[in-house]
């Protein structure tokens, strides 16, 4: 998926027909979607989602205690 691609931004831009309501990108849209992570993983690594994107930095920001030692 090449996010920098104009021609692909603009499927994702693409808005359902107004009185077909056909969505031909909507199936690319949900993939997309169904790559993230959930907002409140249980557990530290993707084990459970193999699917999803891996972790980045700044994927763990607010999972720890604020007067952790990585927090000083």
């Amino acid at each position: 998926m090449d996010f920098e691609s104009d021609d692909f931004i603009a499927k994702l831009a693409t808005r359902p027909d107004p009185v077909t309501r056909s969505d031909p990108y909507a199936e690319l849209r949900q993939v997309i979607y169904n790559n993230f992570r959930p907002p409140q993983p249980t557990v530290s690594e993707p084990v459970v989602w193999p699917h999803v994107w891996p972790w980045i930095y700044g994927d763990a920001f607010g999972s720890f205690p604020a007067s952790g030692p990585a927090t000083c």
